[in-house]
């Protein structure tokens, strides 16, 4: 995916993605929780990406009341998402992204948690509400 908005749906369980956003923002929304249930989901920014300072991968749930939660990783400091937030977004403008930073998250039916998070950078991991059309 290079840059454009992805909408996952159940049928994308256990996919892995190589995001490239050297071009522009990724924006990518989850599905609804309530039939994913034990759905596992993970992202990785791809080379292109590497150096990045401008352009962001955004992940968010399908609903303001469907949240993202757990410890990701950045420049070696956790950062504790919140459980109110529908949001995750890897922010470049903290520190340059770099070709491997990613995010892998599961599902409980309820609200989607990080699994693992890691990012090579600095205060690149933040969190918060996303903006829905």
């Amino acid at each position: 995916a290079d840059g454009e908005s992805i909408v996952l749906s159940s049928a994308d369980a256990g996919n892995k993605y190589f995001i490239n956003i050297s071009a522009a923002t990724c924006s990518v929304r989850l599905p609804s929780c309530a039939s994913n249930k034990g759905m596992e989901v993970s992202f990785y920014l791809d080379i292109t990406s590497d150096t990045e300072a401008t352009k962001d991968l955004d992940i968010f749930t399908n609903a303001t009341t469907e949240f993202i939660m757990g410890g990701a990783l950045d420049g070696g400091v956790l950062h504790d998402t919140s459980v109110a937030d529908d949001l995750l977004r890897l922010d470049s403008s903290g520190s340059a992204a770099s070709g491997g930073d990613m995010v892998s998250l599961v599902c409980d039916g309820l609200h989607w948690y990080v699994m693992n998070a890691v990012a090579t950078g600095a205060d690149v991991w933040v969190s918060g509400t996303a903006t829905r059309s």
